[in-house]
């Protein structure tokens, strides 16, 4: 039997998500609860474009791959300035004297420090290299776009909200939903209103990886990769791999105490996502919603 967290679980909600696992603007709406339907709400919020357009096409690429979804405009996950333009990139660096914004975004790139968590494909990092040590000259690629922030469903399927012993005994159900609020009996965004409880398959980690930022609650996320969630503790060091399974969910303990700071990245073998900043729940679907709480953006997605 599974050790349950309902208590802790339910009181570090109310704490606030400090970092996210990559995010594509924000805004949008909620997810729809019942399976087979579009789900309600979707708000357009706000995805952010370059407005100058005026970046050589492979650079554009990088950006708007590993950069822009918390470089845009404006900007999100904790990112300090916009760099979607050729000037956002040759503006003077505030922190290094003598360095422009581009020569500092490629420093940090070598030093996997950006994305955070490193993952860049080396195509890309050479591309943006080449670029940078060549002057960092203009191009005619046009606006970058950040990413829209409206609700989706790319599969376009939905599984079937939980009910009762069927479909709720599956590691594959309930893709988006509150892992271990509703395993606890917790009727976390109204999500359990009957208050169903499995509380001996309550782990210490439970979540759902997408394809995209903002998919609705209950999207089958068919990722067509292979993924795993890997945590780390606040010293850097790994203490927990977890499979993605085919229906998009991922749980497991680690040997960190509960309710410790601890960081976390999604890989894949095209790179990874980090989390920008330490967390302590680990119910990682009540901040990582549709539009995103508490601080984190939108889902955990793939990169």
């Amino acid at each position: 039997m599974k050790s349950l967290f309902l208590c802790a679980a339910l009181a570090l909600v109310s704490m606030g998500c400090t970092g996210a696992l990559g995010v594509e603007g924000t805004g949008g709406g909620t997810g729809g609860n019942a399976g087979g339907t579009n789900g309600t709400g979707g708000g357009a919020g706000t995805g952010g474009s370059g407005a100058m357009g005026d970046l050589p096409c492979d650079v554009a690429t990088v950006i708007a791959a590993r950069c822009a979804s918390c470089h845009g405009s404006p900007v999100s996950g904790g990112a300090p300035m916009t760099l979607l333009s050729h000037a956002d990139y040759a503006a003077a660096s505030p922190a290094y004297a003598g360095q422009t914004m581009a020569q500092r975004s490629l420093a940090r790139m070598l030093d996997g420090t950006m994305p955070p968590g490193g993952g860049i494909p080396a195509a890309q990092l050479d591309a943006f290299a080449v670029w940078v040590n060549a002057g960092a000259q203009t191009g005619s690629c046009g606006p970058i776009d950040a990413g829209s922030s409206d609700p989706t469903c790319k599969a376009g399927t939905y599984k079937l909200m939980p009910t009762g012993l069927n479909p709720r005994a599956s590691s594959t159900m309930a893709p988006g939903l509150a892992c271990i609020a509703c395993h606890s009996g917790a009727n976390f965004a109204g999500q359990n209103p009957s208050g169903l409880a499995e509380p001996g398959l309550v782990y210490q980690f439970m979540g759902t990886a997408f394809t995209q930022a903002h998919e609705k609650d209950l999207c089958n996320p068919v990722l067509g990769t292979s993924a795993s969630i890997e945590i780390y503790d606040a010293a850097g060091t790994k203490v927990k791999t977890m499979i993605v399974n085919g229906g998009g969910n991922f749980y497991g303990d680690s040997t960190l105490p509960f309710g410790a700071p601890y960081t976390a990245k999604i890989v894949t073998s095209a790179g990874s996502r980090a989390m920008v900043g330490a967390q302590t729940d680990g119910d990682c679907n009540t901040c990582h919603t549709v539009a995103g709480a508490s601080g984190a953006p939108g889902r955990i997605f793939l990169p």
